[in-house]
């Protein structure tokens, strides 16, 4: 992953660019929570048919739902843009850390400790061995899950609603 970041960073194109600002800058943030924005794809459909398929900023043809504030899934929070104007937006949110943050420094070391790294710094920095280690994973994930299936009725308890979260991530 991180020699194809490396690979990707001599872009010069502006638009690729901006995508691995936007990347870098998410994970220099903490990360992106991926799985908690995602929309289902009812209210995909009805945000899209909502702005005619338009992007609600200049008017060309949308391609990205978008959270106008927060994660919420309410319709009036989301709206349909391009990619050009949900980057824009998403620079515009960005916040100019200065090279003085402590956090940011250490941040940055690791991060850059593990881009530069010569062997894999963690299992997901193994581009060779990745796929194999993460299905791995995700069957044992999928073992612990329906242990934890079969013990709530077995015992006759129901799943309380960070288990019922956790179901419906890994399906």
């Amino acid at each position: 992953m991180f020699a194809a970041a490396q690979k990707m960073a001599a872009y010069t194109k502006p638009d690729v660019a901006e995508a691995i600002q936007i990347r870098l800058a998410a994970v220099m943030a903490g990360g992106y929570p991926k799985q908690a924005r995602c929309i289902p794809p009812k209210i995909r459909a009805a945000v899209i048919a909502r702005d005619n398929g338009q992007c609600r900023a200049c008017g060309g043809p949308g391609t990205e739902i978008d959270h106008i504030n927060g994660s919420s899934e309410a319709l009036e929070n989301l709206q349909l843009l391009c990619d050009p104007c949900h980057n824009k937006k998403t620079m515009a949110g960005m916040v100019v850390v200065h090279p003085e943050d402590e956090k940011l420094q250490v941040k940055s070391l690791l991060f850059w400790a593990r881009v530069e790294a010569e062997q894999p710094m963690r299992i997901c920095d193994d581009e060779e061995n990745w796929s194999g280690q993460w299905r791995r994973l995700m069957s044992e994930r999928e073992d612990e899950l329906a242990r934890l299936v079969e013990d709530k009725i077995k015992n006759g308890r129901p799943m309380t609603k960070q288990e019922k979260r956790y179901w419906v991530r890994l399906f």
